[in-house]
C-alpha cells in the first residue's frame, strides 16, 4: 500500500537552522499530506536553555502539514538516544519513517523520492535504508540510473522500516569477536577506513553515535542503503554551530543537488548493484580521512611554533601512550 511515511524531525538549540529546515520541508510536494513529529531534546546546560526555548517557541508556530505532534524532553538525552528512542517509537506505530535533523535543508522532491523508495523496497531483505544525500563522487558517464546501492548508511535525510530497524543491536554484542578478526575489519572498511576507528571510539565511550552502531548492524547483515545520484538534501549546519559537526564547506561533501522542476527519478522494482560506485564511495571517505589528518598535522605545527609549551606537552603525551601500550 503506497501510504506516506511520517516525517520525524529532531531539534535542539539552533532556531535559525530549524526555521530553514522547516521552510524547505514545507515546500515539498507531499508536505500537506504528511504527518510531522518533532522531538525536542532538553538543554544540556544553562547556556543552551535559551536557544532550546527559542526552538520550542518556533516549532509551536508550524503549519503546512497534515498533523504536527511535538514531544519535548525534560532532560538532555543527547542525539544518539533521542534518535534511537524517537525512531523506534514512531516505527512501532507506523512501520516506516523519514528522518531529518535540524540542519538538513531539503529539495522540493525529497519527500516524493523517500516515499517512492520506502514503498517499493520495504520487502527487499538486503535494503535496510533509503538515503536522500549523495557524497561528492564522480559518477561515470556511462551510468544512467537515478540511484545506486552502497553498503554505507546515510544520516543526512534518511528513511527505514520497522522490519529492518529491529535488527539493530545498540549494545553491539559481537564487537569483541569482530575487533580481533582482521578479515572482518577489512570487510567492514570496504565503505571507508574510518568506520572501524569510529566503532572502536563508540565502544570505548569516546563518542556517542547511533549511526556507527547502525552501520555495524548493516554490515552484519550485508545490507545496503539506496541513495539518489543527485542529492535531495543539503547540510546547512557545517558552519561550526553543531554539536557533532565542525566547520566545513558543504560543496566539498555533497554531489550535485537535484534541481529539476519535474520529478524524474526512476526507481526499478529490483535495483541493481554497481561495484564501481561503491569503490568510488570508499575512495571519497579515505581521501577525506587523509585530508583531515593533514589539517590536524598542520594545526599541531602551528601550535608548536606559536606556543613553545605545546610541543613539550605533545611529546609527553606520545611518550606516555607508548609506555602504556
Amino acid at each position: 500500500m503506497n501510504t506516506l511515511a511520517p516525517i520525524v524531525l529532531f531539534v535542539y538549540n539552533r532556531p535559525e537552522h530549524t526555521k530553514q529546515v522547516i521552510e524547505s520541508l514545507k515546500r515539498n510536494h507531499q508536505a500537506q499530506q504528511s504527518d510531522l513529529f518533532i522531538f525536542s531534546d532538553g538543554p544540556k546546560n544553562e547556556l543552551a536553555e535559551k536557544e532550546v526555548n527559542q526552538v520550542r517557541n518556533l516549532i509551536k508556530t508550524i503549519s503546512g502539514f497534515k498533523s504536527i505532534t511535538i514531544q519535548e524532553s525534560q532532560y538532555n538525552k543527547g542525539l544518539a538516544n533521542s534518535i534511537i528512542d524517537g525512531v523506534t517509537q514512531i516505527l512501532k506505530q507506523y512501520g516506516k519513517i523519514i528522518v531529518l535533523e535540524d540542519d538538513l535543508e531539503t529539495n522540493q522532491w525529497f519527500l516524493t523520492f523517500m516515499n517512492d523508495a520506502l514503498n517499493k523496497y520495504e520487502n527487499i531483505n538486503n535494503i535496510f535504508m533509503i538515503g536522500g544525500h549523495n557524497v561528492k563522487i564522480k559518477i561515470p558517464f556511462w551510468y544512467t540510473q537515478d540511484y545506486y546501492l552502497v553498503h554505507r548508511s546515510c544520516s543526512w535525510g534518511w528513511g527505514t522500516w520497522l522490519n529492518k530497524w529491529e535488527f539493530a543491536d545498540w549494545t553491539v554484542k559481537g564487537y569483541n569477536d569482530f575487533i580481533k578478526n582482521e578479515s572482518e575489519i577489512q570487510k567492514f572498511n570496504r565503505i571507508g577506513s574510518d568506520v572501524t576507528p569510529m566503532l572502536k571510539s563508540q565502544m570505548e565511550g569516546k563518542i556517542d553515535s547511533w549511526a556507527i552502531r547502525w552501520e555495524f548492524c548493516m554490515f552484519k547483515h550485508d545490507a545496503y542503503c539506496l541513495r539518489p545520484v543527485y542529492s535531495l538534501v543539503n547540510n546547512i549546519g557545517l558552519d561550526g554551530t553543531g554539536v557533532h559537526c565542525g566547520k566545513t564547506d558543504a560543496s566539498e561533501i555533497t554531489y550535485k543537488l537535484y534541481n529539476k522542476n519535474k520529478y524524474k527519478i526512476n526507481l526499478p522494482t529490483k535495483p541493481l548493484i554497481n561495484s564501481t560506485l561503491e569503490k568510488k564511495f570508499k575512495k571519497f571517505y579515505d581521501r577525506n580521512i587523509i585530508k583531515n589528518e593533514k589539517k590536524e598535522k598542520r594545526a599541531h605545527i602551528i601550535m608548536a611554533l606559536t606556543h613553545p609549551r605545546y610541543i613539550a606537552g605533545w611529546i609527553k603525551r606520545k611518550v606516555l601512550t607508548f609506555i602504556n601500550k
